[in-house]
């Protein structure tokens, strides 16, 4: 059987039990690091909002109920993992590691309830909790050939990866896989060197869980209207424009935007649609969700169409639709184009609108 490596939280109104939960834990489990991490006061309630995914503003019920201060990190390997069904609260009946779950379910009853534990329920988990409270993944890390616990407890201060800008476009990307599911649908040709290329300013998401990487890539909403999802980041010193397009919007098939993750691959360290799944949804970006074709697409899909032509390029897009029984959908973001015959109609006059107000706001300037 393959061994895990899982992690324990003891967060500070937690900490006067943590010798007795230490104990327990290395009597059941290969305890390899234990880290006493301090998060800056500026950047605490930030921290907790990105590591669980939900919006935890300072002074929030839990960061009061975990406590506001230094927590330990216990790294463990568990060579004998046990898979069953647990009702996880939060998400309801999951499959999850039962020697962890049990593990921390007992802990929290003995520290008074609530969520002053917290403890990886599956290797995926891992990988995120490690990935952003160290900025190392998993694999890198390699529990299996660390050494076995010295009783030595690491001090650091440090906030997560990411917590008031990226590095580089590879730092980002690093900790995204380790995160959570997604593909950067096109465009991807400079990356990760360069963020965009000329004539395309942003990099375009699809994700499968839009709060978390909203969160998680911890950016600036460039409009403030709910059905936008334009995002300005900063990497490297510099501000970087991306579209978080997600499972459900509409922006494609529901189906399609499922396939598209389900079938990722990994390019340069970053993931992508695979073949079929990016020459076809460029072609429905450019025939349907644009006004025109640009010259830089025309180009692109001559090259994987082998035809300019727009009806014979039509033709193709209708085949492949049908074929894999995927519906043209109208993009609950109202800023995209949507060339589909009446509905289009409707959409042309908002964007004459946001015309006109950009040409308001431009006279008004002079």
């Amino acid at each position: 059987m393959v061994s895990e490596s899982h992690l324990f939280i003891i967060w500070k109104n937690a900490r006067y039990k943590q010798d007795e939960i230490i104990n327990e834990i290395n009597d059941k489990l290969r305890i390899v690091e234990v880290y006493e991490l301090e998060w800056s006061d500026k950047y605490f309630s930030s921290n907790m909002t990105r590591f669980y995914g939900q919006k935890l503003p300072d002074r929030s019920f839990k960061e009061k109920h975990c406590g506001k201060g230094a927590f330990l990190l216990i790294i463990c390997e568990d060579s004998s993992p046990i898979y069953s069904d647990r009702d996880t609260i939060s998400r309801d009946i999951e499959s999850v590691n039962t020697n962890l779950f049990d593990l921390k379910q007992k802990f929290r009853n003995m520290t008074g309830g609530g969520h002053k534990i917290h403890a990886t329920n599956n290797p995926l988990e891992t990988d995120h909790d490690l990935t952003l409270l160290l900025g190392v993944n998993v694999k890198d890390y390699d529990i299996v050939n660390k050494l076995t616990w010295n009783k030595e407890i690491i001090t650091l201060k440090q906030d997560l990866v990411g917590h008031e800008s990226w590095t580089s476009l590879e730092e980002l990307f690093y900790v995204m896989n380790a995160c959570e599911e997604y593909v950067v649908l096109r465009n991807f040709e400079g990356l990760p060197d360069q963020a965009t290329i000329q004539g395309h300013d942003d990099i375009d998401f699809l994700v499968k869980n839009y709060d978390n990487v909203v969160f998680l890539l911890n950016g600036e909403k460039v409009f403030n209207k709910k059905y936008r999802v334009h995002f300005e980041l900063t990497i490297a010193n510099k501000k970087v424009l991306c579209d978080i397009r997600s499972v459900s919007d509409n922006y494609y098939d529901l189906s399609w935007q499922q396939n598209i993750l389900k079938t990722r691959k990994l390019l340069r360290g970053f993931y992508v649609p695979e073949n079929e799944n990016h020459i076809y949804s460029v072609l429905y970006h450019a025939l349907v969700q644009k006004k025109s074709i640009a010259v830089d697409y025309a180009e692109k899909l001559g090259f994987f169409f082998g035809t300019n032509s727009i009806s014979a390029l039509e033709q193709k897009l209708t085949n492949y639709m049908q074929i894999h029984n995927y519906n043209f959908t109208e993009p609950k973001d109202l800023t995209v184009f949507y060339n589909r015959g009446k509905r289009s109609i409707a959409r042309k006059w908002f964007y004459s609108f946001l015309d006109f107000k950009l040409l308001v706001k431009k006279l008004l300037k002079r």
